[in-house]
C-alpha cells in the first residue's frame, strides 16, 4: 500500500510538474479572466497621460470662450488622474480625481464622477469644478444593466482578437514589488474607447452628431497579472494611432495630440459594497 502511495504521490509531482511548463498566455490571461468573474468589487487607480501641442489661446477660447494671452503654442500633457471604485452588480462606478489641460495659469481641475443605473438607464453625475451635471449615457456606451461591467470587460478583451495576436515574456516581472505574468495583446481599439467613456463623458471632445469610429483598428496593450492570485494587477497602453483617430473627430480647436499613456492599476477587489450619488449631487 505504502509503495502505491509512494507512486501515485510522484505521478501527481509529474502532472504537476509537466503542467507548469505549459502556462501559456491564453491559459494563464484566461484563469484570470475567471478569476475576475468571481469578484464582486474592485478599487483602481485610473492615470491618462495625453502627449499636446496646444495652441493655448486658441484652446482657452475654445473652453472657457476667453482668448487667454499666454502664447500661442506650447508643448505639454493633458492628464487625467483618478481614483476609482466600482461594482459589478448593479454595476457602477466612482471616480475622483483631477484633470490637468496643461495650461499654466488654469492649474488642476477637480472633478468627482458617478455612473449609476437608474431604472433602463445608465446616468453620469459629475462634479467639476464645483459645477454639477447630469447626463443620460447614450445606449452604446450605458448598454443594459446586465452588461458585462467595464472593469471586467476591459480585462477579457483577448477573446475578442485571435490567439496569435497574445503573446507573453518569459518567466515572470516585477510590478510594484508584485511578481507578475506580463501579456502583450492588441485589444479592438473601440474597447478601449467605451472603457474611457465609461469613466468620463468624452462627449464634450466630439462634433456634433459624430461618433469616433475605429473599424478594425487595434490597440496594443500589457498585461500584468499577479502570480499569487491570478488576478489583473495592472494594464498599460501606450498608442499615437488611437489618440489620432479621437483627434480627427474632435471639436476643441488649438490641440494636437500626439501620444497617449493609459495605467489602470488594480489595488483590491471586493472592499466596495456599494455605490450610492450623494444628495448633494441629485440635488444640484
Amino acid at each position: 500500500m505504502k509503495k502505491k502511495l509512494l507512486i501515485l504521490a510522484a505521478a501527481a509531482l509529474l502532472l504537476l510538474s509537466g503542467c507548469s511548463h505549459k502556462l501559456t498566455s491564453a491559459v494563464i490571461a484566461g484563469q484570470a479572466y475567471s478569476n475576475l468573474q468571481k469578484t464582486k468589487s474592485a478599487v483602481m487607480d485610473l492615470d491618462l497621460q495625453l502627449g499636446a501641442e496646444v495652441d493655448t489661446s486658441a484652446l482657452s477660447q475654445s473652453l472657457l470662450g476667453i482668448a487667454l494671452p499666454m502664447g500661442e503654442h506650447a508643448t505639454g500633457t493633458i492628464a487625467l488622474s483618478m481614483a476609482c471604485e466600482t461594482t459589478s452588480s448593479p454595476s457602477a462606478m466612482h471616480g475622483n480625481g483631477s484633470l490637468s489641460l496643461g495650461i499654466p495659469l488654469l492649474g488642476d481641475i477637480p472633478m468627482e464622477i458617478y455612473t449609476v443605473p437608474e431604472g433602463e438607464d445608465t446616468v453620469m453625475y459629475t462634479n467639476i469644478m464645483g459645477m454639477y451635471g447630469r447626463k443620460v449615457l447614450p445606449a452604446q456606451e450605458a448598454g443594459s444593466q446586465d452588461k458585462e461591467p467595464w472593469y471586467k470587460a476591459l480585462f477579457g478583451a483577448w477573446k475578442a482578437v485571435s490567439d496569435d495576436t497574445i503573446s507573453m515574456e518569459e518567466g515572470t516581472v516585477t510590478r510594484d514589488e508584485k511578481e507578475c505574468y506580463l501579456i502583450h495583446a492588441r485589444f479592438p481599439s473601440s474597447l478601449i474607447y467605451e472603457f474611457l467613456t465609461s469613466s468620463a463623458d468624452l462627449s464634450m471632445l466630439q462634433k456634433e452628431g459624430t461618433e469616433v469610429d475605429f473599424g478594425d483598428q487595434k490597440t496594443p496593450a500589457d498585461i500584468y497579472i499577479d502570480k499569487e492570485s491570478l488576478l489583473p494587477y495592472a494594464l498599460t497602453v501606450s498608442d499615437t494611432d488611437f489618440v489620432n483617430t479621437i483627434a480627427s473627430q474632435t471639436k476643441l480647436s488649438g490641440i494636437s495630440l500626439k501620444a497617449m499613456d493609459l495605467t489602470v492599476t488594480f489595488k483590491s477587489f471586493d472592499s466596495v459594497e456599494e455605490i450610492s450619488v450623494p444628495q448633494e449631487f441629485r440635488d444640484a
